[in-house]
């Protein structure tokens, strides 16, 4: 029971950061992403079960996934 909802928490949390980083448009917001992130990613880091760290260790994966994806669109290119 504890399981799931650390678990669960951890996504509805992981779910706000993604927010977050949907709606950045430039490099101050995605600094201020980072900084959301390392905050939900120390919260959540020392799980203790291997479920629990498969599922964190998959989120953090996603984000990392999501935050180069969107760090393309938003960075300034150079000409």
């Amino acid at each position: 029971m504890i399981l799931n909802v650390n678990i669960a928490k951890a996504v509805y949390d992981f779910e706000w950061v993604l927010k977050v980083l949907e709606s950045s448009r430039d490099e101050s917001h995605m600094d201020c992403v980072l900084k959301c992130f390392y905050l939900w990613e120390k919260k959540y880091c020392d799980s203790n079960t291997l479920t629990e760290q498969r599922v964190i260790g998959k989120l953090k994966g996603n984000f990392w996934d999501l935050f180069k994806n969107k760090n393309l669109y938003v960075k300034p290119h150079l000409v």
